[in-house]
């Protein structure tokens, strides 16, 4: 599978709330940096990944698309907009190694 395939995927495990699928894509050591206006946060490690996204989306029922999606030529990284369903944006920039997400930067358009 490609790496834009597995990102796909894995987009929409999130909107599905399927974490079993979602983790699938996720590199043990996966690294997330997300930059807002307030300021920058990261974690590392799936148990830390997971832990913050599940409580995310606790009480909500948000989703979001992917409006434009962005390959380097090797296809290990992919840039994409993402918009929810309250019309806020993001950059989320996908590191890929051994086909898996290694590391995840996103850019909060909309505080």
């Amino acid at each position: 599978m490609s790496n834009e395939n597995a990102l796909l995927k894995f987009l929409e495990a999130e909107n599905s709330r399927d974490w079993d699928q979602y983790m699938r894509y996720l590199h043990p050591s996966v690294e997330w940096t997300l930059f807002a206006i307030s300021g920058s946060q990261s974690m590392q490690g799936i148990e830390n990944y997971m832990e913050r996204i599940i409580s995310a989306y606790e009480d909500n029922n948000d989703s979001f698309v992917c409006e434009q999606r962005y390959s380097s030529q090797s296809g290990t990284r992919i840039v994409t907009v993402l918009c929810n369903n309250h019309g806020q944006r993001s950059i989320d920039v996908f590191d890929f190694e051994d086909g898996l997400i290694r590391a995840e930067y996103e850019f909060l358009l909309n505080e």
